[in-house]
């Protein structure tokens, strides 16, 4: 009998992992009585339309990203939609460990040829950091309109924080290129010459496209999110739904947390944002969770299971 690979051991040991994180994480989330109890009571699940919504929005969400992915990675490798996708929800296993899912374009990468791992997941930044820009463009202007009007209390200097991130991200951003050029001359770094080259290709046309590509993924989570508040009987204005929303992933985004405990995360984080707009607390909380079980914890069902393939 053919005794297994260290690697082959490792898999398996990141897979067993994850899933009994996960099934820890399910099972001590705090609000199960309490959502069972709104349930019986016919307080939540009225309008089931707004799931079909959802699930009808999944692919499309997964889609962007594999094509932002397959987008990024052209100049390095070849990649059709399916071997792009595979990437992205084995990328999932990594992200399920690190905080604020920093493993995941490392793992993405495991699936590129010997010698282009480490440039895969260089390249990987500029699709992070682009997903950031798009989330804090939005979130700043929503999180000011939503605190103001609603006179709720916060910090005087918060906006000018995240501004100051915006700012500093834009200019990452759109420069990152640019930047990687100048760091070649310098000798120091000619052991990572090749992986500066990889960032240095990419023009500012190519940044713009990462940049739409990323946007149109951001309205897509966004408004299943929507379609989840009002699934479980969490009635929003568009307008203020849509602001609300966007904070609430603002916050999120620049909240440290690991991935398996992101569930609780999400949920805390949506009554703060989304509370100050409705009092069924219950079905905020479970809109949360759900958000983070169909975008996080499906893909990672999926890239396991791709993973434990390779």
């Amino acid at each position: 009998m053919k005794k297994p690979s260290p690697f082959a051991l490792l898999k398996w040991a990141i897979i067993l992992t994850a899933y009994c994180f996960l099934l820890y994480k399910l099972l001590s989330f705090e609000y199960y009585s309490a959502i069972k109890t709104a349930w019986q009571n016919g307080q939540l699940f009225t309008q089931w339309h707004y799931a079909l919504l959802v699930l009808i929005l999944l692919p499309f969400n997964w889609l962007f990203e594999t094509m932002k992915w397959k987008f990024l990675l052209r100049n390095l490798e070849s990649l059709t939609i399916k071997a792009a996708f595979k990437s992205v929800m084995i990328g999932n296993i990594a992200a399920f460990f690190t905080p604020n899912r920093l493993g995941e374009f490392p793992g993405r990468s495991i699936t590129l040829p010997k010698g282009k791992k480490l440039q895969g997941t260089t390249i990987g930044i500029l699709g992070s950091i682009a997903q950031t820009l798009t989330i804090t463009l939005v979130g700043i202007p929503a999180a000011w309109m939503l605190f103001c009007s609603k006179k709720a209390s916060y910090n005087n200097t918060s906006p000018f924080v995240f501004i100051g991130i915006f700012l500093g991200l834009l200019m990452l951003y759109f420069l990152l290129p640019r930047i990687a050029n100048s760091l070649k001359s310098f000798r120091a770094l000619r052991k990572i010459e090749h992986l500066l080259e990889s960032l240095a290709q990419f023009s500012l046309a190519d940044l713009t496209g990462v940049f739409l590509l990323s946007l149109f993924r951001y309205g897509i989570f966004c408004t299943q999110f929507y379609f989840l508040l009002h699934f479980f009987s969490v009635q929003l204005d568009p307008l203020f739904g849509a602001i609300a929303i966007a904070t609430n992933y603002l916050f999120i985004t620049f909240t440290p947390s690991l991935a398996f405990s992101e569930g609780a995360v999400r949920a805390s984080i949506a009554v703060l944002t989304i509370g100050i707009l409705s009092t069924n607390t219950i079905g905020i909380i479970a809109a949360g969770l759900s958000i983070w079980l169909l975008n996080f914890v499906i893909p990672m069902l999926i890239g396991s299971v791709i993973f434990a393939k390779k």
